[in-house]
């Protein structure tokens, strides 16, 4: 499974196309996702400039609630992922 989320990312798909591959090809359950997930990155934050793109006038506070929930984590761990979005 982690060959084929590298494989994906290096590709440069983001986190909901791979969790979707992950939950078709291998029932990797949803609730372990965000976890796994932690490390890919690159594929996390390919997630949230998606939503930048999509709603390029959301506060800052409505993506760090919409990551949350999108990627099933907490609001502190979403505000640290759209924080290193902002800096990267």
């Amino acid at each position: 499974m982690r060959a084929y989320c590298a494989r994906l990312e290096a590709l440069g798909y983001e986190e909901s196309v791979i969790r979707k591959g992950l939950a078709s090809h291998f029932g990797l359950p949803v609730s372990e996702m965000s976890e796994w997930f932690e490390s890919f990155p690159k594929a996390r934050l390919r997630h949230i400039e998606l939503l930048v793109e999509l709603a390029p006038n959301r506060t800052e506070y409505s993506l760090i609630v919409k990551v949350a929930k999108n990627l099933g984590v907490s609001r502190a761990s979403a505000a640290r992922w759209v924080e290193a979005f902002k800096k990267a």
